[in-house]
């Protein structure tokens, strides 16, 4: 994915050069932005609390990005482009055994939730988008989400073996993506629970390895059970 902000919609010419107040204004906005519709969502913030965060008038917002709309896709690609794409981190998730592809993918994905460095309202931003959706989804879950799914469905598979059934597939998937994401939507209640518990480097290769090891124990019983089921089929 590019690391480029894809402003939709703009009324300031993408690629036209601002001023510098322009651009600190613009910076201001968006972030500004990015803080109140992560914490609102996008029918519940107002142009007029942005801008005052941001310390703008409220025309800035039209002269910026036109419309609350384009301003809502300008932060929302913003937050994507600074989402480590999963594919440009360690040897790619399609090459290589299926648990070594399996831990890359974890690792990468916990990483690209846990790690510090890059906005906090980046990742929250996401989540609210997928329980309050906007015109945005479709264009988050066709950029990020299928292909992220879709990397990991092969990994399950190639790890079950021939014919793997594509329930099994749907489902384990499903139940990774879970465990990496209980660590993110849960991190209020881990800090008062574990209160040693920082997502320090070491710290998320330690819980993505605990993911890995966890998931592919319950990888290999599946792909056991199910050979078993086979067999005893095939005898009665």
């Amino acid at each position: 994915m590019a690391k480029q902000t894809k402003i939709e919609n703009s009324a300031v010419t993408v690629g036209a050069p601002l001023a510098k107040s322009d651009l600190a204004t613009h910076a201001r906005l968006m972030e500004a932005a990015g803080e109140i519709f992560a914490e609102k969502g996008f029918h519940a913030a107002t142009v007029r609390e942005i801008c005052t965060k941001a310390g703008a008038n409220v025309a800035a917002v039209n002269y910026h990005f036109k419309d609350k709309q384009a301003l809502y896709t300008a932060v929302f690609e913003h937050a994507m482009c600074n989402v480590q794409p999963l594919f440009e981190k360690g040897p790619p998730v399609q090459q290589g055994e299926p648990r070594e592809r399996l831990a890359v993918f974890v690792h990468g994905f916990l990483e690209n939730l846990l790690a510090s460095g890059k906005p906090a309202w980046a990742n929250r931003i996401m989540s609210m988008e997928m329980i309050e959706p906007t015109h945005a989804l479709d264009h988050f879950v066709e950029a990020m989400i299928r292909p992220m799914f879709g990397a990991l469905r092969e990994i399950v598979a190639d790890a079950l073996g021939h014919k793997a059934d594509a329930v099994d597939v749907r489902y384990i998937g499903a139940c990774i993506v879970g465990q990496c994401l209980f660590w993110k939507h849960s991190e209020p209640v881990i800090q008062r629970l574990y209160k040693d518990i920082r997502y320090s480097p070491e710290e998320i290769e330690r819980i993505a390895g605990h993911i890995t090891a966890f998931s592919w124990a319950a990888l290999e019983g599946l792909k056991t059970q199910r050979a078993e089921g086979k067999k005893q089929k095939g005898q009665a």
